[in-house]
């Protein structure tokens, strides 16, 4: 912000000083717009960074809910295996 207010300073001296075709109204009046676009930009910027934060954990605790969810499946499939197997080797046995 302060270095737009330097600029624009700057400018401002320059038109003063050097009488050209552009109206010096005109550069203020860029200037200005330039500002309000970089606040309304900065505004919104922060918005949409604050929303894209909160979907990014959400999108995170779903992956961790299905690994957990994944990671338990494997699990009773690797009991249920050695359950199968112990009974395999029992009746082998017999």
């Amino acid at each position: 912000m302060a270095f737009l207010i330097i600029i624009f300073t700057l400018i401002v001296i320059y038109y003063i000083l050097n009488p050209s075709s552009v109206d010096k109204i005109d550069v203020i009046l860029t200037v200005i717009v330039g500002w309000l676009g970089l606040i309304i930009g900065g505004f919104f910027g922060e918005k949409s960074m604050e929303t894209l934060h909160e979907k990014q954990e959400f999108g995170v605790k779903k992956a961790k809910l299905v690994f957990e969810e994944v990671d338990n499946i494997f699990k009773k499939y690797d009991s249920l295996i050695s359950k199968l197997l112990e009974k395999i080797k029992n009746l082998e046995k017999k």
